[in-house]
C-alpha cells in the first residue's frame, strides 16, 4: 500500500498494482471453484443397453449405446428376453461410486405406474442391471403405450443427480397372449383353491401323574432334610430351635424357597427364569452361612 498527498494536504492511500492483480486472481480462482462445484453432476460413461434371448445370447440388433437412446427410441422385446444395462458411474467424466443408481421403468401415459430396480455398483464405479422382463408387474406388461426406461444416478454431496432416458420397451404381440390369458378377468375372479393353514399344536399340560410324583418327591426331600436337622438338635445347641438366630431362620427360608423354585420350574418356569431366581436364593444361603 502506497501513500500520496492530495491537493488539500491530506495523505491518501494508493493501491499497489501487484496487490490488485493478486486479488483479482484470487477472486477469479474462488469463482471458478464455486462454479465448478455448482455445475458438477453425475453421468454415465460407456453405457450400453442389450437384450438377451432365453439362451443367454445377445439378440441381433438389440445393442444400443446410451448416446443413441432417447425417449422416442423403441426397443422391441418380448417377455422371454432379459434386459441388460451396463455403465460406469462418474462425476463430470471422473469415475466415482454413487449412493444410488437404479433403473426406473414406467408407463409412458401413466407415470404413476412404475417400478424401480437398483443396479449393482462395484468399487470401481462399474454398474450392471440384469432384469428378466417376465418379472415386471402385470400392470406394466399390459401397457399399450410402451414402457419408458430411465437411468437415475445420485449421491450425497454437491454433484447434481442425473436422469438418462434409455428408450422405451415395446413388447411384440406374439409374447403377450399366454400372459394375458393368465391375467384375464375370468382368471382373476374365478374361485381359487382353498388355502389350508397348518398351525402348531397347542401346548399340552403336564402329565398329572408325573406332576403328583414330583410334588411328593419334593415334599419328601424337604421332610427328610427337616428330620436330619431335628437329629442335630439333641447333640448340639448350635442347631437348636431355641437358640435360632437370623442365620438359622434365613437358612430354612432359603431351603424352602429352593424346593418351591424346583416345583414351579417343573410346572411353569423356564430354565432362564430358574437361573435368575436361583441367584437370589444362593445369595441368601451365603448370608445365612455367614451368620451361623
Amino acid at each position: 500500500m502506497l501513500e500520496a498527498e492530495s491537493r488539500f494536504g491530506f495523505i491518501l492511500p494508493t493501491t499497489n498494482p501487484q496487490d490488485t492483480q493478486m486479488r483479482v486472481i484470487s477472486f477469479v480462482s474462488l469463482l471458478c471453484l464455486v462454479v465448478g462445484v455448482l455445475c458438477s453432476s453425475w453421468n454415465a460413461k460407456e453405457g450400453v443397453v442389450k437384450l438377451l434371448s432365453p439362451t443367454g445370447s445377445i439378440k441381433t440388433g438389440s445393442t444400443n449405446r446410451f448416446d443413441d437412446l432417447n425417449t422416442f427410441v423403441e426397443l422391441d422385446s418380448s417377455l422371454e428376453d432379459t434386459l441388460l444395462v451396463q455403465f460406469t458411474c462418474a462425476i463430470d467424466d471422473e469415475v466415482s461410486v454413487p449412493h444410488q443408481a437404479h433403473i426406473l421403468i414406467s408407463d409412458k401415459k401413466k407415470p404413476s405406474a412404475s417400478i424401480v430396480y437398483p443396479a449393482q455398483v462395484n468399487a470401481k464405479g462399474d454398474a450392471v442391471l440384469k432384469l428378466p422382463l417376465s418379472e415386471l408387474p402385470s400392470e406394466l406388461i399390459q401397457s399399450e403405450h410402451g414402457l419408458l426406461t430411465t437411468l437415475m444416478i445420485g449421491s450425497f454431496g454437491d454433484a447434481a443427480p442425473s436422469s438418462i432416458s434409455l428408450g422405451s420397451l415395446v413388447f411384440d404381440s406374439g409374447s403377450l397372449p399366454a400372459f394375458q390369458a393368465e391375467s384375464s378377468i375370468e382368471a382373476e375372479t374365478s374361485p381359487k383353491p382353498t388355502i389350508l393353514h397348518t398351525f402348531a399344536a397347542p401346548p399340552k399340560a403336564a402329565n398329572s401323574f408325573l406332576s403328583l410324583v414330583f410334588s411328593v418327591a419334593v415334599a419328601a426331600v424337604f421332610v427328610a432334610l427337616l428330620g436330619v436337622w431335628m437329629q442335630f438338635t439333641g447333640k448340639t445347641s448350635v442347631y437348636s430351635v431355641s437358640s435360632s438366630s437370623l442365620g438359622h431362620l434365613l437358612f430354612f427360608v432359603s431351603l424352602a424357597a429352593a424346593e418351591g423354585l424346583l416345583f414351579f420350574y417343573w410346572t411353569s418356569l423356564t430354565i432362564f427364569q430358574l437361573i435368575r431366581y436361583s441367584v437370589f436364593i444362593f445369595v441368601a444361603f451365603a448370608v445365612s452361612a455367614k451368620l451361623l
